[in-house]
């Protein structure tokens, strides 16, 4: 099951949370190839394998949209510091997280 998450952090929080993010995809995505070393023999193991997998892909997917998501909403706010008369920031930046429970 997916779940998102919303919170509230200061932004210069924002860079180390995508960093943490992007470690965790990039954990996911090895641990995930690792799981396709799987013979040809059961159709069914195979099946159930590559479909457990295409799911977790696309959790990764979601979390890296979020990243880009996240990296906007940090280079806009750090934009609208430098030109505060087009400020209406309070220098905070929301992260809406997807998160899978069978992880």
């Amino acid at each position: 099951m997916k779940v998102k998450v919303a919170y509230t952090l200061g932004i210069e929080e924002v860079p180390a949370l995508i960093e943490d993010i992007i470690s965790d995809c990039r954990k996911s995505l090895v641990d995930q190839s690792e799981r396709l070393r799987i013979p040809i023999h059961s159709h069914e193991k195979i099946y159930e394998t590559i479909n457990q997998v295409r799911k977790k892909m696309a959790l990764v997917d979601s979390k890296l949209e979020d990243c880009v998501s996240l990296a906007d909403g940090y280079f806009n706010a750090i934009s609208e510091q430098t030109n505060p008369a087009v400020s209406t920031s309070n220098d905070e930046v929301s992260y809406i997280s997807q998160d899978d429970t069978d992880e």
